[in-house]
Protein backbone atom coordinates (compact mmCIF):
# COMPACT_ATOMS: atom_id res chain seq x y z
CA UNK A 1 0.00 0.00 0.00
CA UNK A 2 1.28 3.44 -0.87
CA UNK A 3 0.05 6.98 -0.47
CA UNK A 4 0.31 9.88 -2.84
CA UNK A 5 -0.91 13.44 -2.37
CA UNK A 6 -2.49 15.18 -5.34
CA UNK A 7 -2.66 18.97 -5.19
CA UNK A 8 -5.36 19.30 -7.84
CA UNK A 9 -5.45 23.08 -7.63
CA UNK A 10 -2.17 23.22 -9.51
CA UNK A 11 -3.90 21.86 -12.62
CA UNK A 12 -5.71 25.10 -13.30
CA UNK A 13 -8.99 26.69 -12.36
CA UNK A 14 -11.18 24.77 -14.78
CA UNK A 15 -13.55 22.49 -12.89
CA UNK A 16 -13.43 19.95 -15.72
CA UNK A 17 -9.65 19.55 -15.44
CA UNK A 18 -9.77 19.21 -11.69
CA UNK A 19 -12.54 16.61 -11.81
CA UNK A 20 -10.81 14.66 -14.55
CA UNK A 21 -7.60 14.43 -12.50
CA UNK A 22 -9.65 13.44 -9.44
CA UNK A 23 -11.50 10.67 -11.28
CA UNK A 24 -8.23 9.42 -12.74
CA UNK A 25 -6.74 9.19 -9.23
CA UNK A 26 -9.79 7.19 -8.09
CA UNK A 27 -9.40 4.78 -11.01
CA UNK A 28 -5.73 4.27 -10.08
CA UNK A 29 -6.81 3.61 -6.46
CA UNK A 30 -4.31 6.18 -5.19
CA UNK A 31 -3.92 5.75 -1.45
CA UNK A 32 -4.36 9.42 -0.53
CA UNK A 33 -5.90 12.14 -2.70
CA UNK A 34 -5.84 15.78 -1.63
CA UNK A 35 -8.24 18.17 -3.30
CA UNK A 36 -6.52 21.40 -2.30
CA UNK A 37 -8.64 24.07 -3.89
CA UNK A 38 -10.43 27.31 -3.07
CA UNK A 39 -13.78 25.75 -2.15
CA UNK A 40 -15.67 28.28 -0.07
CA UNK A 41 -19.18 26.81 -0.39
CA UNK A 42 -20.40 23.28 0.29
CA UNK A 43 -21.82 22.83 -3.19
CA UNK A 44 -18.42 23.53 -4.75
CA UNK A 45 -16.88 20.32 -3.43
CA UNK A 46 -19.88 18.07 -2.76
CA UNK A 47 -19.03 16.21 -5.99
CA UNK A 48 -15.64 15.17 -4.60
CA UNK A 49 -17.07 13.99 -1.27
CA UNK A 50 -19.90 12.04 -2.89
CA UNK A 51 -17.76 10.40 -5.59
CA UNK A 52 -14.95 9.45 -3.20
CA UNK A 53 -17.40 7.92 -0.72
CA UNK A 54 -19.02 5.82 -3.42
CA UNK A 55 -15.56 4.62 -4.48
CA UNK A 56 -14.91 3.35 -0.95
CA UNK A 57 -12.66 6.16 0.26
CA UNK A 58 -12.80 7.58 3.78
CA UNK A 59 -13.52 11.30 3.30
CA UNK A 60 -12.15 14.04 5.55
CA UNK A 61 -12.70 17.79 5.21
CA UNK A 62 -10.07 20.05 6.74
CA UNK A 63 -10.98 23.70 7.15
CA UNK A 64 -8.40 26.44 7.70
CA UNK A 65 -10.29 29.24 9.39
CA UNK A 66 -9.17 32.84 9.15
CA UNK A 67 -10.22 34.69 12.33
CA UNK A 68 -12.31 37.76 11.56
CA UNK A 69 -9.87 39.98 13.41
CA UNK A 70 -8.60 43.22 11.83
CA UNK A 71 -5.22 42.76 10.16
CA UNK A 72 -5.20 38.95 9.94
CA UNK A 73 -6.55 38.69 6.39
CA UNK A 74 -4.13 41.40 5.32
CA UNK A 75 -1.20 39.38 6.72
CA UNK A 76 -2.34 36.27 4.84
CA UNK A 77 -2.78 38.30 1.66
CA UNK A 78 0.82 39.47 1.92
CA UNK A 79 1.96 35.82 1.98
CA UNK A 80 -0.12 34.52 -0.95
CA UNK A 81 1.82 33.62 -4.09
CA UNK A 82 -1.07 33.58 -6.58
CA UNK A 83 -1.58 37.33 -6.84
CA UNK A 84 -5.18 37.21 -5.60
CA UNK A 85 -6.39 40.76 -4.83
CA UNK A 86 -7.27 41.52 -1.21
CA UNK A 87 -10.80 42.51 -2.32
CA UNK A 88 -11.34 39.03 -3.74
CA UNK A 89 -10.11 37.41 -0.52
CA UNK A 90 -12.57 39.48 1.49
CA UNK A 91 -15.40 38.35 -0.80
CA UNK A 92 -14.33 34.72 -0.40
CA UNK A 93 -14.21 35.06 3.37
CA UNK A 94 -17.71 36.58 3.42
CA UNK A 95 -19.23 33.75 1.38
CA UNK A 96 -17.48 30.95 3.26
CA UNK A 97 -19.75 28.09 4.42
CA UNK A 98 -18.53 25.89 7.27
CA UNK A 99 -18.78 22.15 6.73
CA UNK A 100 -20.68 20.53 9.64
CA UNK A 101 -18.35 17.49 9.69
CA UNK A 102 -15.02 19.16 9.10
CA UNK A 103 -11.86 19.60 11.14
CA UNK A 104 -10.41 17.80 14.15
CA UNK A 105 -11.79 20.45 16.51
CA UNK A 106 -15.35 19.91 15.28
CA UNK A 107 -15.10 16.14 15.54
CA UNK A 108 -13.96 16.37 19.14
CA UNK A 109 -16.75 18.78 19.96
CA UNK A 110 -19.28 16.24 18.70
CA UNK A 111 -17.71 13.51 20.87
CA UNK A 112 -17.33 11.18 17.90
CA UNK A 113 -14.97 8.67 19.46
CA UNK A 114 -15.53 4.98 18.66
CA UNK A 115 -18.34 3.39 20.66
CA UNK A 116 -15.89 0.94 22.20
CA UNK A 117 -12.15 0.59 22.44
CA UNK A 118 -10.47 -2.57 21.23
CA UNK A 119 -13.46 -3.96 19.36
CA UNK A 120 -11.06 -5.93 17.18
CA UNK A 121 -8.17 -7.96 18.52
CA UNK A 122 -6.86 -8.83 15.06
CA UNK A 123 -5.95 -6.71 12.05
CA UNK A 124 -7.20 -3.11 12.02
CA UNK A 125 -10.78 -2.83 10.82
CA UNK A 126 -11.59 -0.92 7.63
CA UNK A 127 -13.49 2.34 7.76
CA UNK A 128 -17.25 2.09 7.72
CA UNK A 129 -17.41 3.41 4.15
CA UNK A 130 -14.75 0.98 2.98
CA UNK A 131 -16.59 -1.94 4.55
CA UNK A 132 -19.93 -0.96 3.02
CA UNK A 133 -18.30 -0.52 -0.38
CA UNK A 134 -16.43 -3.84 -0.20
CA UNK A 135 -19.70 -5.67 0.51
CA UNK A 136 -21.64 -3.69 -2.14
CA UNK A 137 -24.05 -2.72 0.62
CA UNK A 138 -24.96 0.79 -0.59
CA UNK A 139 -27.63 1.34 -3.24
CA UNK A 140 -30.22 3.91 -4.34
CA UNK A 141 -33.18 1.73 -5.31
CA UNK A 142 -36.41 1.79 -3.28
CA UNK A 143 -37.34 -1.64 -4.65
CA UNK A 144 -34.23 -3.43 -3.39
CA UNK A 145 -33.92 -4.87 0.15
CA UNK A 146 -32.65 -2.39 2.73
CA UNK A 147 -31.81 -2.57 6.41
CA UNK A 148 -30.37 0.92 6.96
CA UNK A 149 -30.47 4.44 5.59
CA UNK A 150 -27.49 6.77 5.29
CA UNK A 151 -28.99 10.19 5.99
CA UNK A 152 -28.21 13.07 3.65
CA UNK A 153 -25.45 15.22 5.12
CA UNK A 154 -22.78 17.72 4.14
CA UNK A 155 -23.78 17.87 0.47
CA UNK A 156 -24.03 14.08 0.12
CA UNK A 157 -27.36 12.55 -0.84
CA UNK A 158 -29.17 9.89 1.18
CA UNK A 159 -28.57 6.24 0.30
CA UNK A 160 -29.97 2.86 1.25
CA UNK A 161 -27.86 0.12 2.84
CA UNK A 162 -28.48 -3.61 2.95
CA UNK A 163 -26.51 -5.63 5.49
CA UNK A 164 -27.61 -9.30 5.53
CA UNK A 165 -28.10 -10.95 8.94
CA UNK A 166 -24.97 -13.06 8.47
CA UNK A 167 -22.83 -9.89 8.31
CA UNK A 168 -24.65 -7.90 11.00
CA UNK A 169 -22.17 -8.71 13.80
CA UNK A 170 -19.19 -7.77 11.65
CA UNK A 171 -20.96 -4.61 10.54
CA UNK A 172 -21.57 -3.60 14.15
CA UNK A 173 -17.86 -4.07 14.97
CA UNK A 174 -16.81 -1.86 12.05
CA UNK A 175 -19.44 0.72 12.96
CA UNK A 176 -18.21 0.86 16.56
CA UNK A 177 -14.58 1.28 15.52
CA UNK A 178 -15.36 4.09 13.06
CA UNK A 179 -13.27 7.16 13.89
CA UNK A 180 -15.34 9.65 11.94
CA UNK A 181 -18.98 10.76 12.11
CA UNK A 182 -21.82 8.30 11.46
CA UNK A 183 -25.22 9.09 9.92
CA UNK A 184 -27.12 5.81 9.91
CA UNK A 185 -30.73 4.92 10.70
CA UNK A 186 -32.15 1.43 10.84
CA UNK A 187 -35.08 0.85 8.47
CA UNK A 188 -38.22 -0.61 10.00
CA UNK A 189 -39.54 -4.04 9.08
CA UNK A 190 -43.23 -3.59 9.96
CA UNK A 191 -43.85 -7.36 10.12
CA UNK A 192 -41.10 -8.21 12.59
CA UNK A 193 -39.18 -5.83 14.81
CA UNK A 194 -37.80 -5.43 18.30
CA UNK A 195 -39.97 -3.18 20.44
CA UNK A 196 -38.79 0.42 20.73
CA UNK A 197 -40.16 3.88 21.50
CA UNK A 198 -38.91 7.25 20.26
CA UNK A 199 -39.56 9.91 22.91
CA UNK A 200 -39.15 13.66 22.37
CA UNK A 201 -40.07 15.97 25.25
CA UNK A 202 -40.44 19.66 24.43
CA UNK A 203 -40.63 22.57 26.90
CA UNK A 204 -39.59 20.36 29.81
CA UNK A 205 -36.35 19.38 31.55
CA UNK A 206 -34.23 16.70 29.81
CA UNK A 207 -35.11 13.09 30.50
CA UNK A 208 -32.54 11.92 33.04
CA UNK A 209 -32.21 10.63 36.59
CA UNK A 210 -35.43 9.83 38.52
CA UNK A 211 -37.64 11.15 35.72
CA UNK A 212 -36.10 8.80 33.14
CA UNK A 213 -36.26 5.95 35.66
CA UNK A 214 -40.00 6.61 36.16
CA UNK A 215 -40.53 6.42 32.39
CA UNK A 216 -38.56 3.14 32.06
CA UNK A 217 -40.35 1.52 34.99
CA UNK A 218 -43.72 2.64 33.65
CA UNK A 219 -42.95 0.77 30.43
CA UNK A 220 -41.71 -2.19 32.49
CA UNK A 221 -45.09 -2.38 34.29
CA UNK A 222 -47.11 -1.87 31.09
CA UNK A 223 -45.38 -4.86 29.47
CA UNK A 224 -46.17 -7.04 32.49
CA UNK A 225 -49.82 -6.00 32.47
CA UNK A 226 -50.02 -6.67 28.71
CA UNK A 227 -48.78 -10.24 29.18
CA UNK A 228 -45.17 -9.84 28.03
CA UNK A 229 -43.72 -10.68 31.43
CA UNK A 230 -40.74 -9.05 33.12
CA UNK A 231 -38.62 -7.42 30.44
CA UNK A 232 -35.28 -5.64 30.40
CA UNK A 233 -35.66 -2.00 29.33
CA UNK A 234 -32.77 0.02 27.87
CA UNK A 235 -32.75 3.80 27.52
CA UNK A 236 -30.39 5.72 25.26
CA UNK A 237 -30.16 9.50 25.08
CA UNK A 238 -27.90 12.39 24.14
CA UNK A 239 -25.63 14.15 26.59
CA UNK A 240 -27.80 16.54 28.58
CA UNK A 241 -27.35 20.28 28.02
CA UNK A 242 -29.23 22.35 30.56
CA UNK A 243 -30.64 25.74 29.68
CA UNK A 244 -29.58 28.64 31.82
CA UNK A 245 -31.78 30.71 34.07
CA UNK A 246 -34.00 27.81 35.06
CA UNK A 247 -35.50 27.57 31.57
CA UNK A 248 -36.90 24.28 30.34
CA UNK A 249 -35.05 22.46 27.56
CA UNK A 250 -35.88 19.88 24.93
CA UNK A 251 -34.83 16.34 25.72
CA UNK A 252 -35.58 12.88 24.53
CA UNK A 253 -34.62 9.25 24.60
CA UNK A 254 -35.04 5.96 22.82
CA UNK A 255 -36.49 3.06 24.82
CA UNK A 256 -35.57 -0.47 23.72
CA UNK A 257 -36.96 -3.85 24.78
CA UNK A 258 -34.60 -6.28 22.98
CA UNK A 259 -36.44 -9.54 23.71
CA UNK A 260 -39.94 -8.42 22.66
CA UNK A 261 -40.36 -9.07 18.92
CA UNK A 262 -43.64 -7.84 17.46
CA UNK A 263 -45.16 -6.23 14.37
CA UNK A 264 -46.01 -2.57 13.80
CA UNK A 265 -49.67 -2.88 14.82
CA UNK A 266 -48.68 -4.42 18.16
CA UNK A 267 -46.11 -1.65 18.69
CA UNK A 268 -48.78 1.02 18.11
CA UNK A 269 -51.09 -0.73 20.58
CA UNK A 270 -48.34 -0.89 23.24
CA UNK A 271 -47.59 2.78 22.64
CA UNK A 272 -51.24 3.59 23.40
CA UNK A 273 -51.08 1.54 26.61
CA UNK A 274 -47.90 3.32 27.68
CA UNK A 275 -49.42 6.75 27.01
CA UNK A 276 -52.50 5.81 29.06
CA UNK A 277 -50.31 4.64 31.95
CA UNK A 278 -48.21 7.81 31.94
CA UNK A 279 -51.31 10.02 31.94
CA UNK A 280 -52.99 7.98 34.68
CA UNK A 281 -49.92 8.01 36.95
CA UNK A 282 -47.88 11.15 36.12
CA UNK A 283 -44.42 11.76 37.47
CA UNK A 284 -44.72 13.39 40.87
CA UNK A 285 -41.10 13.77 41.90
CA UNK A 286 -40.29 16.92 39.96
CA UNK A 287 -41.80 20.11 38.61
CA UNK A 288 -45.31 20.73 37.37
CA UNK A 289 -43.87 21.05 33.85
CA UNK A 290 -42.82 17.41 33.93
CA UNK A 291 -46.28 16.31 35.06
CA UNK A 292 -48.00 18.21 32.21
CA UNK A 293 -46.14 16.59 29.29
CA UNK A 294 -48.42 15.60 26.39
CA UNK A 295 -47.28 11.99 26.06
CA UNK A 296 -49.46 11.35 23.01
CA UNK A 297 -47.36 13.94 21.24
CA UNK A 298 -44.05 13.08 22.93
CA UNK A 299 -43.99 9.36 22.01
CA UNK A 300 -43.72 9.31 18.22
CA UNK A 301 -46.12 7.03 16.35
CA UNK A 302 -44.76 7.82 12.88
CA UNK A 303 -41.66 5.67 13.48
CA UNK A 304 -43.83 2.55 13.02
CA UNK A 305 -45.22 3.41 9.59
CA UNK A 306 -44.37 1.25 6.59
CA UNK A 307 -43.28 2.14 3.09
CA UNK A 308 -39.75 3.03 4.16
CA UNK A 309 -40.86 5.87 6.42
CA UNK A 310 -40.32 4.13 9.73
CA UNK A 311 -37.10 3.48 11.57
CA UNK A 312 -34.72 4.75 14.23
CA UNK A 313 -31.35 6.48 14.31
CA UNK A 314 -28.58 4.17 15.48
CA UNK A 315 -26.74 4.61 18.75
CA UNK A 316 -23.69 6.78 18.04
CA UNK A 317 -25.04 8.34 14.84
CA UNK A 318 -25.56 12.08 14.44
CA UNK A 319 -28.91 13.75 13.87
CA UNK A 320 -29.28 15.74 10.65
CA UNK A 321 -32.23 17.56 9.15
CA UNK A 322 -32.39 18.73 5.54
CA UNK A 323 -28.75 17.71 5.18
CA UNK A 324 -27.52 19.87 8.09
CA UNK A 325 -26.37 18.84 11.53
CA UNK A 326 -28.93 19.48 14.29
CA UNK A 327 -27.10 21.29 17.09
CA UNK A 328 -24.11 19.20 18.12
CA UNK A 329 -25.68 16.13 16.51
CA UNK A 330 -27.59 14.73 19.52
CA UNK A 331 -25.50 11.58 19.51
CA UNK A 332 -27.31 8.96 21.61
CA UNK A 333 -25.51 6.70 24.09
CA UNK A 334 -26.59 4.27 26.79
CA UNK A 335 -28.24 6.17 29.65
CA UNK A 336 -30.08 3.61 31.82
CA UNK A 337 -30.95 -0.08 32.13
CA UNK A 338 -33.88 -1.44 34.12
CA UNK A 339 -33.26 -5.14 34.71
CA UNK A 340 -35.88 -7.90 34.62
CA UNK A 341 -36.24 -7.74 38.40
CA UNK A 342 -37.12 -4.03 38.20
CA UNK A 343 -33.81 -2.76 39.60
CA UNK A 344 -31.49 -0.37 37.76
CA UNK A 345 -28.09 -1.51 36.60
CA UNK A 346 -25.35 -0.02 38.84
CA UNK A 347 -22.90 2.48 37.34
CA UNK A 348 -20.05 -0.05 37.04
CA UNK A 349 -22.19 -2.53 35.11
CA UNK A 350 -23.68 0.25 32.99
CA UNK A 351 -20.18 1.45 32.04
CA UNK A 352 -19.08 -2.09 31.17
CA UNK A 353 -22.17 -2.59 29.02
CA UNK A 354 -21.71 0.76 27.29
CA UNK A 355 -18.10 -0.20 26.54
CA UNK A 356 -19.18 -3.32 24.66
CA UNK A 357 -20.24 -1.46 21.53
CA UNK A 358 -21.22 -4.40 19.29
CA UNK A 359 -23.37 -5.98 22.01
CA UNK A 360 -25.05 -2.65 22.78
CA UNK A 361 -25.77 -2.07 19.08
CA UNK A 362 -27.27 -5.54 18.76
CA UNK A 363 -29.50 -5.01 21.82
CA UNK A 364 -30.60 -1.55 20.67
CA UNK A 365 -31.24 -2.70 17.10
CA UNK A 366 -34.85 -2.56 15.94
CA UNK A 367 -34.08 -5.26 13.37
CA UNK A 368 -35.24 -8.77 14.29
CA UNK A 369 -34.23 -10.48 11.04
CA UNK A 370 -30.98 -11.74 12.55
CA UNK A 371 -32.81 -13.84 15.17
Amino acid sequence: MYSLCFDLSKLGDAHASCRAAFNDALRQKVGLILVDNTNTKLEEYSFYKRTASRAGYAVAVIELHCPEVPGVLEQLHARNVHGVPLKVLRTMQARFEADPVSSVAHVRACNLAPLAEGVSSGAPLPSLQQWLSAHHAVHYSKSRPKTHLVMAHGGQSAAFVFVPPTLREEFHSVYCAEQGPRYLCEVLDTSRMRLFFDVDVCHAPPLEGPWLLWLCRSLYLVLQAAGYGRQRVLATSADVTHAGGGKATKGGCHLHVPTVVIDASEAVALRSLLVEALVASPYRGGSAVEARVDWMDAIDAAVYRGGGGGGLRMVGSLKVKNGALVGSGRQYRLAMVVEKNGSTAPEARLAMYAGDGPRLLADCSIRADAD
